[in-house]
């Protein structure tokens, strides 16, 4: 017996999902057992954990390096590929999504690093900012 079915219209088709297989779940149903699932790890965590921490490790230098690396480097290989393929194709769209991605690039890692010196609402303006003028460059598109 194969694992396909050929239909009237002569192509072949999977057979349809019996009736105990996860698939015929509902989503409701479905979402009920991984909203649970998570709130019982959550509440199990939260019993086991200690009630003060007892080594904290937070350089203060730690969060731009890897925002640096996660937040920018990834938006600027991204901006790169988009930019060659703009190149190749002259589509108008790939151009402002690059700038784009390269916008929010560029302003994360401004804001991460500009935050410090100053204070965290330097950092959410430069972010804020950067992300309604990379919304208006994903509009445009």
């Amino acid at each position: 017996m194969s694992a396909l079915e050929q239909n009237n219209e002569g192509s072949f088709r999977a057979p349809p999902p019996k009736e105990g297989n996860i698939a015929v779940m509902s989503g409701k149903r479905a979402g009920i057992i991984v909203v649970g699932c998570f709130v019982t790890l959550i509440l199990g965590l939260h019993a086991i954990s200690p009630e003060k921490p007892i080594f904290v490790f937070d350089p203060p230098y730690l969060a731009p390096l890897l925002n640096t690396v996660f937040v920018f480097l990834m938006p600027l290989v991204v901006t790169f590929v988009t930019w060659r393929s703009f190149m190749v194709s002259g589509v108008l769209t790939i151009l402002f999504f690059s700038c784009g991605v390269f916008c929010i690039g560029v302003t994360m890692m401004a804001a991460t690093w500009l935050q410090y010196p100053y204070s965290a609402n330097v950092g959410v303006t430069i972010h804020n900012v950067g992300s309604l003028a990379a919304s208006m460059l994903f509009g445009w598109v």
